[in-house]
């Protein structure tokens, strides 16, 4: 059961960058709403919105 715990929490981990970025750029969210909600640094959230920036480039 630990393996099935860690791999399904590894699997959500890895969905936060998209998920970020769409509830700030298309659901309209701020980064502090998304800081507030789900506990990710502010310097986290910037990250990944200017990496995903950088690939849609």
């Amino acid at each position: 059961m630990t393996r099935e715990l860690l791999s399904a929490w590894a699997g959500i981990r890895d969905l936060r960058g998209p998920l970020i970025t769409w509830a700030v750029r298309e659901a309209g969210m701020t980064r502090t709403d998304v800081h507030d909600i789900t506990s990710v640094a502010r310097g986290t959230i910037n990250r990944l919105l200017r990496k995903r920036s950088v690939q849609d480039a």
